[in-house]
């Protein structure tokens, strides 16, 4: 091989992936039709986020289009965040990035410039800004989701335990517990294939919420599919982040999947299953296939 070429293989080799612009990624998007989550960064705790579809793209701004009939005007010119995921054969095969990020998503940041309702359709139309730059290689692997009414059957959350359970007779009751219908402390904030958020209101300070970060608890969630079925994971979690608010009465917990409970089959009898770098697969697959669809049929019930 002449000493050119070989040069030219190191250079091609070692250069790395040349990352799209944004308004490229929001135009793929656009093409596409990717449902995009909106954040409020100021008002995370006030606000959920909005999911919604791009309506249209200019030079300097999006025009987003959401179900939802309401926001405040007290919104405009606050920063925000888009996040969506677009088809594997589009990061691959378009915008030319490693099939190894496929799954990943973007994270970008921009402004509110006005909210308003269209008074044909009814729907809640945000200008944004056209992001200047986006988070891909930093996001979190998996895409986060916030189940709306409708979509939790049920949920359990056991405190920090000293040993854990070998079998099902071990498990015991939760410490809080969430049913469809019925009022509860806990609340399912958000869920990844990786992860999830919880919250614990109105209970009162305990002496171990200040030692929460880095053990274990389990959590059990119940989850609507769209086929009008549900599916149910047992979960050890890592408590990632612990936060309580004295004034609010209210204890937030940032957790990560380590161990899921699997029950027995002709193979292998039940037991604990480490969960790896693609997450739990039902939640996953409830994520990517079930929770748009959910979306979409609440929001069909309530427009």
């Amino acid at each position: 091989m002449p000493i050119w070429d070989s040069i030219k293989n190191i250079f091609t080799t070692a250069a790395p992936h040349r990352q799209p612009r944004p308004s490229t990624v929001i135009n793929a998007a656009f093409k596409h039709d990717a449902g995009v989550s909106l954040f409020f960064v100021d008002r995370q705790r006030q606000l959920e986020n909005v999911i919604c579809y791009i309506k249209a793209v200019k030079k300097n701004r999006i025009l987003l289009r959401s179900r939802k009939n309401f926001l405040p005007d007290i919104l405009n010119n606050e920063k925000c965040s888009i996040y969506f995921k677009l088809p594997y054969d589009v990061i691959v095969n378009d915008l030319k990035l490693p099939p190894s990020t496929a799954r990943y998503g973007f994270l970008c940041k921009s402004r509110i410039i006005s909210n308003a309702i269209n008074k044909e359709t009814k729907a809640c139309e945000i200008q944004i800004c056209m992001p200047l730059q986006y988070i891909q290689r930093e996001l979190r692997k998996h895409e986060r989701v916030y189940p709306g009414s409708g979509m939790i059957k049920a949920a359990g959350l056991w405190l920090p335990f000293s040993r854990l359970p070998e079998n099902q007779f071990q498990f015991g009751t939760p410490d809080y517990t969430y049913r469809e219908g019925c009022p509860s402390q806990l609340r399912l904030i958000n869920i990844s294939a990786g992860g999830a958020r919880v919250q614990l209101d109105k209970i009162e300070f305990l002496e171990e919420f200040n030692n929460m970060d880095g053990k274990e608890l389990m959590l059990l969630v119940s989850l609507y599919k769209s086929s009008n079925k549900h599916l149910s994971a047992l979960t050890v979690c890592k408590c990632v982040e612990s936060a309580y608010s004295i004034i609010l009465r209210r204890l937030t917990l940032r957790l990560q999947f380590i161990k899921l409970w699997e029950a027995s089959d002709e193979i292998a009898p039940p037991g604990w299953k480490p969960v790896g770098k693609d997450g739990v697969a039902a939640i996953l697959d409830w994520v990517n296939n079930d929770y748009g669809i959910l979306v979409e049929k609440n929001g069909e019930q309530t427009a």
